[in-house]
């Protein structure tokens, strides 16, 4: 279960946790959002006080601006997969809570931002509209446009014996200085279709895989085959190479953002895109590889034996490496 947002309880402060009713997000939510575009939020609902147990609750959505609530934006949500009705609400949206206390809505931000974030806020209610408890999302950016990152290249990714091509494996000693990953950057509207903007420039940042996305502190091992990444009638294709390997970096494998680099009119709103995660390494040893797996099955199984004994490995090794050289 994934947890976005922050949640509030309700019901009277003096109650224990245990008898509190709590309303959850269990769907992360996306930074930005395009225009008119949906995405999926998930809802669990854990009544424990008199007013909910055994009694129908009801869930209200309303987006407003970050930090201030009166500053309402413009929303349309559904329900998904459900044939209950909605019901009217005097602000925002109502739906029923099903008995299985789960609800899934599909939420699209009708009016842009701005550069202002907005807010989703979950309220659940009583029949007599008595709040019992409340989540709200993190901040979500609505904009038209978006930038789509594509490193579907035959030439991007090595494959070594027993990976395959969706692992994304980038040997940056094979090649030379010059061998790189080949991206195509296209700028999309909320209806999918490329925009024909030019002389927008793009800067990259090479990121840790992660939820939380880190940016790599020596950002001078992403390095790009041009100095000025520029779309062209709503595209661009660059080449960028990673100079160090995961394993300097305690094993993390890599995602780069592209950005807008600087406000271009219309379109200083414009949802970043990313690379898929991806390990880099130097060079596939396929001798070592090969040699492995020639070794004949009793003595595979031996050598696993000694690695899996406390103190084995050390074993394990020397005789691994010893077979390799005299092979």
């Amino acid at each position: 279960m994934e947890i976005s947002g922050s949640s509030d309880s309700l019901t009277d402060g003096s109650a224990s946790s245990s008898t509190r009713d709590e309303l959850l997000l269990v769907t992360k939510l996306p930074d930005c959002s395009l225009i008119n575009s949906a995405f999926t939020v998930s809802l669990e609902f854990y009544g424990r006080s008199s007013e909910s147990v055994g009694n129908n609750v009801s869930i209200q959505v309303k987006a407003h601006e970050l930090g201030n609530e009166s500053a309402e934006f413009a929303v349309e949500v559904s329900e998904v997969n459900s044939n209950l009705p909605s019901m009217d609400g005097s602000a925002g949206h109502v739906f029923s809570l099903p008995e299985s206390r789960r609800l899934t809505l599909s939420i699209k931000l009708t009016q842009l931002t701005d550069g202002r974030a907005a807010v989703l806020k979950f309220i659940a209610q009583s029949n007599e509209g008595r709040k019992l408890a409340s989540v709200q999302s993190t901040p979500i950016q609505c904009v038209k446009h978006k930038l789509v990152v594509d490193d579907n290249f035959s030439e991007n990714y090595d494959i070594a014996p027993g990976q395959s091509n969706s692992d994304r494996l980038f040997y940056n000693a094979k090649g030379g200085k010059d061998k790189g990953i080949k991206f195509k950057i296209s700028l999309v509207d909320f209806n999918g279709d490329i925009s024909s903007i030019n002389e927008m420039e793009l800067k990259v940042t090479l990121l840790y895989e992660g939820s939380n996305l880190t940016v790599v502190d020596n950002q001078q091992i992403l390095q790009a085959d041009q100095k000025k990444i520029q779309l062209m009638n709503g595209e661009a294709i660059v080449k960028l190479r990673i100079s160090e390997v995961s394993q300097k970096h305690q094993g993390k494998r890599f995602r780069i953002k592209f950005e807008r680099a600087t406000i271009h009119g219309e379109l200083s709103n414009v949802a970043p895109g990313f690379s898929e995660a991806i390990e880099v390494r130097s060079k596939i040893n396929y001798q070592n590889k090969r040699n492995a797996a020639s070794l004949p099955e009793p003595l595979m199984g031996q050598l696993s034996a000694k690695k899996s004994k406390p103190g084995g490995n050390i074993i394990g090794i020397t005789l691994y490496y010893s077979i390799l050289i005299f092979t």
